[in-house]
């Protein structure tokens, strides 16, 4: 008869999804790790030890301390065999060293060993004779990984002879004076099976990367650097020279697998892989080739987000359709629809809601899939390096803008941008990301000829929160809410066209219309006039600045540019800022189509070699009124 692990019970009453990953705890005082004190079963899951490896693993689950590890302790280290572990159809666990229990040993006889390593090995045993277990890692007490055991479970599982054996999951037949004789690449490969982990080269990105049971990040030079050293110390070789180390680290980019493509259907989370285009959950798994990761669990069921709630509701303004809007954009930012090529504008005062609306996108990307930029950064391709890999692309302060929108239209439409890093060759690559700008005033695309335009979502922010009223906790506190909020979206656009729709609605609105009024001067200017079906003499001359009459004569208005260029002088703007006819043809064609005209605006030479235009003035003396002319 099978004796039940300590904790199972409960962990059989919570009922985890197969694909949850469920903690195993191992070490010389797990009671002490999990409780505050370790013999009263009152404090369970108060240990200081517990709860820090909780919030770093689990930290967007609310119920992370309760939810039940299985403890392994000295009374049943010595009945592994004979203990039933894990639910039989548990796919998914972590085997967590409280305290280096499973530390690495120096080299025996060739053969690299962990502490405890005939615990560990009987561990896999047991898990892939008696349950579905098919993901296993290995965890210090912060989470992190330390080896990947799926492999040897699976090999434990499929080999009857293999099962059989009480060997390590990787043994290595090597010594310091066999070293000494290794090239390189023979070196490289011993380190490779020595480290245990997960690796692959990103053949654009030059970089390594390693899997860390949910998600592959760039394994950094130096650490990769130090974990080569630590290699030859533990066979007593010397590494000689840091150029020696290189040449391991250059053997590896050539050997290792190569880094694959990455599934944009998939959203990774702390207890597992969401497909989002069919809601299945799946477990983790390295060959999604998956970059981040939210730090929380995906719940089945809608969970109260009343903070959430509380902070949309403030910045709907009561407008049902604007908080529909709102939730589109973060469902847009969740899903990574890059291919909708729409970018977020938040632009209004401070204190009305914008960060936090960042802040939720970032939660809602993924660790590691989101980065801040600005857009002159956006312009420099020795700079930009630092989007790659990114899906959530944001400017919390962007500064008043007026320039150039190539870039951003390149990467909302999903077109290669170059890329040119410093000391490396560069690249052309796509960045499928959301872009969302945050700032005080409406950016000023400059010759864009409406590609932008038609992208651009913009959501106004005329109050902020009064001072008495403000959450300092806020933002912690929504982090806290985020798998009931994915579940929120999800309930609420239940077809990705629903959220697409609103966020056009929004485009198209009368707020985001007045507010390109109010920040784009041509957009003001031609509210002075109206459009003819088509262009004929009774149309405004184009005109130019040559032989202008004074801007205080009444001959100023018989021409359109001159009328534009007396419009600059009332509102102040420089000689640099005004537009030379050309553009402002170009300026004002966007222009009406933007304020919703459906007829276009037009210039054609008639007559006398004169170029007419199809715009009137609707009121000349009322435009004098309000110009004080």
């Amino acid at each position: 008869m099978k004796i039940k692990a300590h904790n199972l019970r409960t962990l059989l009453k919570q009922d985890p999804a197969p694909q949850q990953e469920v903690f195993i705890l191992m070490g010389e005082d797990v009671w002490g790790f999990y409780r505050e004190d370790r013999k009263d079963r009152k404090t369970d899951g108060s240990g200081q030890g517990w709860r820090l490896f909780a919030d770093i693993v689990k930290a967007g689950n609310p119920n992370r301390y309760q939810d039940a590890p299985i403890l392994i302790d000295e009374n049943n280290i010595g009945k592994i065999a004979s203990l039933e572990i894990l639910p039989q159809r548990q796919q998914v666990a972590s085997i967590v060293d409280t305290d280096g229990f499973f530390g690495v040993k120096r080299s025996e006889n060739g053969i690299t060993i962990r502490h405890n390593q005939q615990i560990l090995t009987d561990i896999c045993l047991n898990l892939a004779k008696n349950t579905a277990v098919n993901t296993l890692t290995l965890r210090n007490n912060t989470g992190e990984l330390l080896e990947d055991l799926s492999g040897h479970v699976s090999r434990i599982r499929n080999d009857d002879e293999l099962a059989k054996l009480s060997a390590t999951p990787e043994q290595i037949e090597l010594d310091g004076e066999m070293m000494k004789k290794l090239a390189p690449n023979e070196r490289a490969e011993y380190f490779y099976k020595w480290y245990n982990k997960p690796l692959a080269f990103h053949s654009q990105h030059k970089e390594i990367y390693i899997f860390n049971g949910k998600c592959w990040k760039i394994l950094d030079e130096t650490l990769l650097f130090r974990a080569i050293r630590d290699f030859h110390q533990e066979y007593g070789a010397n590494y000689y020279s840091v150029d020696r180390i290189k040449a391991i680290r250059d053997c590896l980019a050539v050997d290792l697998p190569l880094f694959g493509e990455t599934k944009n259907n998939l959203l990774a989370f702390n207890n597992g892989v969401l497909n989002k285009n069919t809601l299945e959950f799946l477990p983790h798994s390295q060959d999604y080739w998956l970059t981040g990761f939210n730090q929380c669990d995906y719940l089945q069921m809608e969970t109260p987000t009343p903070n959430f709630d509380k902070w949309l509701d403030f910045i709907s303004y009561g407008d049902e359709a604007r908080k529909r809007s709102f939730l589109a954009g973060l469902y847009m930012i969740l899903n990574n629809r890059n291919d909708w090529e729409l970018t977020l504008e938040l632009i209004g005062e401070a204190g009305g809601g914008k960060s936090v609306y960042l802040e939720i996108g970032k939660l809602l990307s993924g660790d590691g899939n989101h980065c801040a930029m600005e857009l002159e950064i956006l312009k420099d391709d020795k700079a930009r390096d630092v989007i790659l890999n990114k899906t959530f692309l944001y400017s919390s302060d962007q500064s008043k803008y007026v320039g150039d929108a190539s870039i951003v239209k390149q990467i909302s439409s999903g077109e290669e941008i170059t890329f040119n890093p410093k000391n490396k060759k560069s690249f052309n690559q796509r960045v499928q990301a959301i872009i969302a700008i945050c700032s005080n005033t409406l950016p000023i695309y400059r010759n864009d000829g409406g590609g932008m335009d038609r992208r651009r979502v913009i959501f106004p922010f005329n109050r902020a929160v009064d001072e008495k009223d403000r959450d300092i906790n806020l933002k912690q506190n929504i982090k806290s809410e985020l798998g009931g909020i994915i579940r929120k979206l999800y309930d609420t656009f239940p077809n990705a066209n629903e959220a697409k729709l609103a966020l056009f609605n929004q485009k198209n609105s009368k707020e985001a219309l007045e507010m390109k009024r109010k920040n784009d001067h041509i957009l003001e200017f031609i509210q002075e006039f109206e459009l003819l079906p088509q262009v004929t003499t009774e149309g405004l001359v184009l005109g130019s600045s040559k032989n202008a009459p004074a801007t205080n004569t009444d001959l100023i208005f018989n021409r359109l540019y001159w009328i534009y260029l007396l419009f600059c002088e009332v509102q102040g703007r420089t000689d640099k800022q005004i537009l030379k006819p050309a553009d402002l043809v170009d300026e004002m064609t966007q222009a009406f189509k933007t304020a919703g005209y459906k007829t276009r605006f037009q210039s054609r030479v008639l007559g006398k070699r004169a170029n007419h235009t199809n715009v009137v003035l609707r009121d000349k003396q009322e435009t004098k009124f309000k110009w004080q002319f």
